[in-house]
């Protein structure tokens, strides 16, 4: 028992040491580039991850658990308001920022990288429909107008947020390298949020227009 206890709080170790060194250097440092970083050696991170993707599937799988923990917090909630999912999705993108490296590594897969194809198959069609539930929620609460839920308009409409809230990361990291997230992250967040605009109804578009994106993005999850 003492010996699974210790080789687990070892993997965690790993995950959150090696997420930090691949977002300061970048993904495509090798393991024994890795293991020099954390001044450990090879074998002891291939004893636990097998190889560097086995290793980027388990940021990857941290980042999914927090972004549940994160739902869960808003979903204690019973109300329904666009400052609500502001908020919720505030706190999302700094789970993704923490874990920009697993997102970039995601984005850049090929087929062949077996472990971050099965993560992609595994992890998106339970996002797909939380971004249909919670379409559902704002439609159901006068926000959204329901012809957002007919097939072709919610299918355009799922491509460009899903793009956008996953995107921001890669935008960053090449076209704003020179502001800091925190200066951009308003303007992400508004841009995320503005793909709702041409579904909104006149109660959707009131409280829309009176969100502060920059007060919203400093909004901090009660953990």
């Amino acid at each position: 028992m003492g010996k699974t206890k210790k080789g687990q709080k070892a993997k965690i170790e790993i995950v959150t040491q090696s997420r930090d060194v691949f977002n300061r250097r970048g993904i495509h440092i090798t393991l024994g580039e890795l293991a020099s970083e954390l001044g450990l050696g090879v074998s002891f991170i291939t004893n636990h991850f097998r190889t560097k993707d086995h290793l980027i599937v388990a940021i990857a799988d941290e980042f999914n658990d927090r972004n549940r923990e994160i739902e869960q917090v808003f979903s204690a909630d019973p109300g329904v308001s666009l400052l609500r999912y502001g908020r919720m999705f505030s706190a999302m993108m700094d789970n993704q920022y923490l874990h920009r490296c697993a997102i970039i590594a995601i984005f850049s897969f090929i087929n062949a990288e077996k472990e971050l194809f099965r993560e992609i198959r595994e992890h998106y069609p339970r996002s797909k429909e939380s971004v249909k539930v919670f379409v559902r929620s704002l439609v159901d609460a006068g926000y959204m107008d329901p012809s957002i839920l007919q097939p072709k308009g919610y299918d355009v409409f799922a491509f460009q947020f899903v793009n956008l809230f996953m995107s921001w990361v890669t935008n960053h990291a090449l076209f704003n390298v020179d502001m800091t997230y925190e200066e951009m992250k308003p303007v992400y967040l508004a841009g995320i949020m503005s793909s709702l605009r041409p579904f909104f109804t006149d109660k959707g578009k009131e409280e829309f227009d009176s969100l502060n994106f920059e007060k919203i993005s400093q909004s901090v999850v009660p953990f």
